[in-house]
């Protein structure tokens, strides 16, 4: 009687995460996910079992496709093979039967947000389309925004929100000014950050990309050096993107933006049910 459950779960950062877990068993001869196969992996237990976990980061934009477990064990001298099929739809399908009313909103705007950015950036997938409109049925997430300053003032050349691959905000500093001394913080909480070049004109400038939690997505970000101070808040980008000419017009941009707004509200109710 030889049994083999893999889990599953969905790590809901501004990058969407989908987790593994593999049963760690003298059983189990090899396994792949994704068609790779992983040595040394992270353990984890779970009710009292121990597994492998596997991390399949997916952008927005791929994040409905398929993720399929292929693993291979041995029972009575003979090798078995088996294949699970898993994906966010299908997971997001499983709350909605099984899960609390905020745990289903969570998800269905979360899959609200993924088809908005197959839309967005020209993924011609109308199958994974498709398996988003079966979970959502006419689900239609409202988006309303939330209070937030909109300061971008002192200490900073400008600000820009990346939306491709994982959602983050790039502070661009000021000409010849590094990223040594500065600190962002959301809810009073340091956030990490890494530093890049970008390039105007003929000018380059130093910026530091922060990568938030799905909930602080629309938190107030506040930052310093010791000697300026100022904050963003996503409302400041959506503001631009509503009024600006060159922006304004792109429907598909602005409702990506609303859906991944939607989505972090989404998330900051779901942490603050769930908070002890």
């Amino acid at each position: 009687d030889l049994k083999f459950t893999p889990k599953s779960s969905i790590t809901l950062g501004s990058e969407l995460v989908y987790n593994v877990y593999v049963p760690v068993a003298e059983y189990l001869k090899s396994f792949t996910v994704d068609g790779n196969s992983y040595t040394d992996l992270e353990t984890v237990t779970l009710d009292g079992k121990e597994y492998y976990l596997v991390k399949i980061a997916l952008p927005a934009a791929e994040a409905a496709r398929d993720i399929v477990l292929k693993a291979t064990v041995t029972a009575d001298g003979k090798d078995y093979t088996g294949t699970w099929t898993m994906s966010i739809p299908k997971y997001a399908q499983k709350i909605i039967a099984t899960g609390s009313e905020v745990e289903k909103t969570l998800v269905k705007d979360v899959l609200a947000y993924i088809k908005a950015a197959y839309v967005y950036f020209g993924k011609e997938d109308s199958e994974a389309i498709a398996k988003i409109d079966a979970v959502l049925g006419d689900y239609n997430s409202t988006f309303a925004k939330v209070a937030g300053n909109t300061n971008t003032a002192e200490g900073l050349k400008s600000v820009i929100i990346v939306l491709e691959e994982s959602p983050a905000i790039r502070f661009v500093l000021p000409e010849g000014v590094s990223a040594e001394g500065y600190t962002f913080t959301a809810g009073g909480k340091k956030l990490d950050y890494t530093t890049g070049t970008y390039t105007e004109g003929e000018k380059t400038y130093t910026y530091a990309e922060v990568k938030l939690f799905a909930y602080q997505l629309i938190d107030e970000i506040e930052y310093t050096d010791g000697t300026y101070s100022g904050s963003y808040h996503i409302n400041s980008y959506y503001d631009f993107i509503t009024t600006d000419e060159e922006y304004k017009s792109n429907a598909n941009l602005i409702t990506l933006v609303e859906k991944l707004y939607t989505y972090a509200r989404s998330a900051e109710s779901y942490r603050a049910s769930v908070a002890d």
